[in-house]
């Protein structure tokens, strides 16, 4: 199972509001893509950009079943830049920014016998992009 979360940013004067619904399927259409899973958006929040005035912020929950784990977790650290760069793509297709920032942690857990001898342990992480400012 892989679940994350992700701050989406959309820069400029005509990112207009109520687009949470958008950019959640425009995400989940990404990074499946990305990494040939079905991503499934738990919950997207939506508020102005809290230190840039023109534009939006994102802030997403996914989840996905993925057969292969390692596959998933290999893609996501080897592949970062690329799929860091179609995430910010589609959301700035679908927002009409002038710019777009992600920065997203997904983690994998994973379940069995054989999981409790992984090198690092049954839950792996992965990230991509910069964290934005004023987040922790």
């Amino acid at each position: 199972v892989m679940h994350g979360k992700c701050i989406l940013t959309a820069l400029g004067p005509n990112v207009s509001p109520g687009l949470r619904d958008q950019v959640g399927e425009a995400f989940a259409t990404a990074l499946g893509a990305e990494l040939s899973l079905t991503i499934r958006i738990v919950g997207v929040q939506e508020i102005a950009h809290p230190t840039m005035g023109q534009g939006k912020e994102f802030d997403l929950l996914f989840t996905s079943k993925t057969p292969n784990g390692s596959a998933a977790i290999r893609k996501l650290h080897d592949q970062a830049q690329q799929i860091q760069g179609t995430v910010q793509e589609a959301i700035r297709k679908v927002t009409s920014a002038g710019k777009s920032q992600a920065w997203c942690s997904s983690t994998l857990d994973f379940y069995g016998p054989q999981a409790a001898k992984l090198p690092k342990g049954s839950k792996i992480k992965e990230v991509f992009g910069q964290r934005p400012a004023g987040h922790s």
